[in-house]
């Protein structure tokens, strides 16, 4: 893991500026430790409340300038999970060296930091890991703004929160994801990291060691694009539906962003031929229809089987765990999403194994 925190940390480096927090380190908590990883900020605005007692719950969250409280279940011998330090790795500049000023210009912090992560597995792996990220993302982005659909103000960006608001009943993807895909279209729009990252640059040491909100950043983009590049801010001006991203309240993202969709293809192309399969002949699939392939993949397969096709039949979940050895997977993403698909087959299979395997997990 130690390697791969290094490449995290100094490729964010390169990204935004040197790391400013000396050390960095992971402590690895007990197993009822629920959180994936736990570095965010807690913004407390002015509006809220004068004294402790009426501070919001969520201000009870964690926070570690120069450490990353880590789940036990990511460490799972073989560094399939470590991919989540990046996430948590980007807040030390995007939350700790930037912080939101209040709790509605909380996607501030995630958005960046999304983007961020997204933009180290870019680097280390290439375009295809990223664009896999964005497009998962962006599914669970898509079911969060379906479940928000009788409070739309949670599908915005900027929430406007009101005293005696709970920002806990707005927190969901999408300060992450939305955010993260506008960034990402920004970044298209302006011509490529080529012309992006000196702006990140200067965002970063614009503001490093300040809270800020949602109209500071904007602020600070118009004042840069117009002093740098005017026909490049002429084009953002006219192309960007900036109150649809920001202030828009609806089921998906305002504009289309393209992804790298390779990784996630063959997921779904193995997901559809299995499906194909069903009642006949399972003896073609074996492990090497996912050599090669990280864990998120595995898991998208898994997710894709179950929810894209019908409740497949007994033989076909045991053809899967035979041909894939998920009943051992140490991989807890993977474990997960095969448990749920054997649970939702025909016959229900996995049951005890999957209640055991619970009990073991605190995220």
């Amino acid at each position: 893991m130690k390697e791969d925190i290094e490449k995290f940390v100094e490729t964010a480096e390169s990204i935004a500026s040197p790391y400013s927090w000396g050390r960095y380190d992971v402590l690895v908590l007990p197993n009822s430790f629920p959180y994936g990883g736990v570095r965010d900020p807690v913004p407390i605005s002015p509006s809220f409340a004068a004294t402790a007692n009426d501070l919001p719950r969520t201000a009870t969250q964690m926070e570690n300038p120069n450490m990353t409280f880590l789940t036990p279940a990511l460490v799972v011998g073989d560094r399939t999970e470590v991919d989540v330090v990046a996430h948590e790795a980007s807040h030390s500049w995007f939350g700790n060296l930037i912080g939101c000023g209040n709790w509605d210009s909380f996607w501030l912090n995630e958005s960046w930091t999304t983007y961020t992560e997204r933009l180290i597995s870019r680097q280390l792996f290439g375009e295809p890991a990223r664009g896999f990220q964005y497009l998962v993302g962006r599914e669970a982005l898509v079911e969060d703004l379906k479940k928000q659909a009788s409070h739309p103000v949670y599908q915005r960006l900027h929430i406007p929160y009101s005293f005696g608001d709970d920002p806990d009943d707005g927190f969901s993807s999408v300060p992450y994801d939305l955010g993260g895909n506008l960034l990402l279209f920004l970044e298209g729009k302006v011509g490529g990291l080529e012309v992006w990252l000196p702006y990140v640059k200067a965002y970063v040491k614009r503001f490093a060691g300040l809270s800020i909100t949602t109209q500071d950043w904007l602020n600070h983009f118009w004042a840069y694009w117009d002093a740098t590049h005017p026909d490049i801010a002429a084009k953002l001006r006219k192309e960007v539906k900036w109150d649809s991203w920001i202030h828009g309240e609806a089921l998906d993202i305002p504009q289309q962003v393209d992804y790298d969709t390779s990784l996630a293809d063959a997921a779904v192309t193995l997901a559809a031929k299995w499906d194909a399969a069903r009642g006949g002949d399972y003896a073609a699939f074996s492990a090497k229809d996912v050599e090669g392939w990280r864990s998120t993949q595995v898991s998208y397969f898994l997710t894709q089987l179950r929810v894209k096709h019908k409740a497949l039949p007994k033989e076909a979940i045991e053809a899967v765990a035979k041909a894939y050895t998920v009943d051992e997977a140490k991989n807890p993403e993977i474990r997960f999403r095969w448990y749920l698909l054997a649970l939702t087959s025909e016959s229900g299979l996995r049951t005890k194994e999957a209640a055991e395997w619970l009990a073991t997990q605190g995220r």
